[in-house]
């Protein structure tokens, strides 16, 4: 990927195809016609030599062809006096949609895509949270929650990483600070470490004290995450001991009030696991 220079500004992709669904195509296509693609993954700039606007594709110099539908992380360069391409675009935003486009700015600057999260509410969700983290306020359980629920629905594993370092913050300073902090959070930092893969440091979390003092359906929660962290880190390195470790921690979970259906999942993920590290 390509720095960027002082004398050129960007506009991403994903705000020009937003952009495009008003825009008049005529004057959008004369705006673009003069700028350069930054598809995300070549050293140099595309020059755009015209613009399918309807098909949503440029025509770069050669005249090959790119729809702008399959570069959504790149953007569009423009090097020109005055920028002309940005000034229009910004001049064409509505107040709604500037304060959008700085809400995702201020995302990006906190390590968040803001078009991996799945909805305008998600993303409102998400950095209320993170602008309230970083000024040091209590969070409390419901803000948790609905963090977490937002982040969850982005099926994105970077995203469960990021969710993961802002929950595991949280904790540090509310330490620190002797500040009480929501009872789900142990168990909420545990499945984001599990679903991003972090099956040890999960594993880990799961055997604090803050995780064996978690009380009732809480402690369903942590026992189930614990056998799926377990059973993933048993799958991979074809350990038996640990697959005995899920089932005992399974064993827990219903114990502890967890429901049957999710039960029966981590039997069954059990189960598959053993076949495949069995000896043939």
């Amino acid at each position: 990927m390509r720095s960027q220079a002082s004398t050129e500004a960007d506009l991403p992709v994903a705000d020009l195809l937003r952009w495009m669904t008003r825009a008049d195509p005529d004057q959008l296509r004369v705006l673009l016609i003069g700028c350069a693609l930054d598809d995300g993954t070549s050293d140099d700039l595309l020059p755009i030599a015209d613009v399918a606007i309807a098909d949503r594709v440029v025509v770069l110099a050669g005249g090959r062809r790119i729809s702008l539908r399959t570069v959504p992380q790149g953007a569009i360069v423009d090097r020109r006096p005055g920028f002309p391409l940005l000034t229009a675009y910004a001049d064409s935003r509505t107040p709604a949609e500037q304060q959008e486009a700085a809400e995702r700015a201020d995302l990006r600057q906190r390590g968040v895509d803001p078009d991996r999260l799945g909805s305008p509410d998600d993303r409102r969700i998400v950095l209320t949270f993170l602008r309230a983290q970083e000024q040091g306020a209590e969070i409390s359980e419901p803000a948790l929650d609905a963090f977490s629920e937002a982040m969850k629905r982005s099926a994105d594993i970077p995203l469960y990483r990021r969710a993961a370092t802002a929950v595991r913050l949280l904790a540090e300073s509310s330490a620190r600070r002797g500040a009480r902090t929501p009872v789900t959070l142990t168990w909420r930092l545990a499945w984001f470490l599990t679903h991003s893969g972090a099956h040890e440091a999960a594993i880990a979390l799961s055997e604090t004290p803050e995780a064996r003092r978690l009380p009732g359906m809480h402690r369903a929660y942590m026992a189930g995450i614990r056998a799926s962290a377990l059973i993933a880190l048993g799958r991979m390195r074809h350990d038996s001991g640990l697959l005995d470790q899920a089932e005992q921690s399974i064993r827990t979970a219903l114990a502890a009030g967890s429901e049957k259906d999710v039960v029966n999942t981590l039997y069954g993920t059990l189960r598959a696991a053993r076949l495949q590290i069995a000896p043939p």
